[in-house]
């Protein structure tokens, strides 16, 4: 219930899943950004294949600005973490090979599917987080 407090965009929540701060200031940064919440959008609505290539260049936007900002590398990693736990609204490619296989029910996957790939999500972002804490208390 608590998600309909505060309605944020799609940006806003990739740009917090992806790192508090992002590092990325510059006019990069905001290409960064935006392949970012692209692949992450593409993810959410089953689209793998067609996210692989904004989250490829996300990457290495985020790659050139980390040669500037070394705290950027921890987005990278979430970007990845998020990149293949990828939670599913719409397992579009699930559900289209269900109606191909002649299932009687081929929606009966949504609501599994978008428990499942919930929890793998929050777990990985989780250990993310404490990966990262961990390492920054080792540098300190």
């Amino acid at each position: 219930m608590f998600f309909f407090f505060k309605q944020k965009t799609a940006y806003e929540i990739s740009a917090c899943l992806v790192g508090s701060e992002m590092c990325i200031r510059d006019r990069r940064g905001k290409e960064a950004r935006q392949a970012v919440c692209m692949n992450l959008s593409m993810n959410m609505l089953g689209l793998g294949n067609a996210a692989t290539p904004q989250g490829m260049e996300a990457m290495r936007l985020m790659e050139e600005e980390r040669k500037k900002a070394p705290c950027v590398e921890h987005d990278m990693y979430m970007l990845l973490i998020l990149n293949a736990t990828s939670i599913q609204l719409i397992p579009t490619t699930v559900l289209a090979l269900r109606a191909a296989a002649g299932s009687a029910d081929a929606g009966a996957i949504v609501l599994p599917s978008l428990v499942c790939t919930a929890v793998s999500t929050a777990v990985g972002a989780v250990l993310g987080l404490i990966c990262r804490r961990r390492r920054e208390a080792r540098r300190a």
